[in-house]
Order: C-alpha cells, then sequence, then structure tokens
C-alpha cells in the first residue's frame, strides 16, 4: 500500500520527467529544400568564385557586397535570389546536410583548379 505522500513525490518525479523529456525533444527544421541538392552544390560553387573573383578579405565590405554575389549567383543558376537564400539558410539549420554539399561544392571547385593545370597553352613570344 502507497502512503499519499509518496503518491504525491511519485507524481512529481514523473511530472518532472515528462517536462524534462519534451523540453529536450529537438524543435523540428522544415528540411525542405526548394533546389535539388546539384542545383544547391551548382549555386554555392559560384558563390565561392564570385568571392574568390572579388577577392575580399574585410568582412564588411563582403556583407554590403552580397546582394551582388546573390544576383551574379541568380543569373547563373538559373533560379530565383529567394531560393537561393532560403535553401541556404535552411541548411545553416541542417549541419550534416550543409556539411555533405559544401563538400561537394569544394571537391568541385579542386577538380576545376586541377583541371585548368591540365591545360596546355603555347606561349608565344612577341618579337620587337
Amino acid at each position: 500500500m502507497i502512503n499519499t505522500s509518496n503518491k504525491g513525490f511519485i507524481a512529481l518525479i514523473l511530472l518532472t520527467f515528462f517536462i524534462i523529456a519534451f523540453s529536450c525533444s529537438p524543435k523540428k527544421v522544415d528540411s525542405k529544400l526548394i533546389m535539388t541538392d546539384d542545383e544547391i552544390v551548382h549555386a554555392m560553387v559560384q558563390m565561392y568564385t564570385a568571392n574568390a573573383a572579388w577577392n575580399l578579405n574585410d568582412i564588411s565590405y563582403q556583407d554590403s557586397t552580397k546582394e551582388k554575389y546573390y544576383e551574379d549567383v541568380a543569373k547563373i543558376v538559373g533560379r530565383p535570389i529567394s531560393d537561393i537564400k532560403t535553401d541556404f539558410e535552411t541548411l545553416l539549420q541542417l549541419p550534416d546536410s550543409l556539411l555533405v554539399l559544401q563538400s561537394r561544392a569544394l571537391d568541385t571547385l579542386r577538380k576545376m583548379q586541377e583541371n585548368s593545370f591540365k591545360i596546355q597553352t603555347t606561349v608565344k613570344p612577341a618579337i620587337n
């Protein structure tokens, strides 16, 4: 037979357990991306390329030209700026997916760089 004071104590422990269990559950993130993985990788490659082309090291200046980056990338990728921004922001909440797609983008950039070194060029000196 359970004593009345024990019932209250057990109820308090159960209530505390349920509060902790439900408060610790991960918040659902809308993982639905607008673009396909290949399109996102292509957009990332273009974003990295635009950043490198501008060769900006000052973070404050990069922030002020971010919209220009998005405009350029949107033209190349053929998607609206809002889609690209939305997917990039969604990926920030999905670190595992972001890491996979960033790795693919960086691998693509490495491959592009390796291929650029393989191109044979002939230098013809100018005769004055």
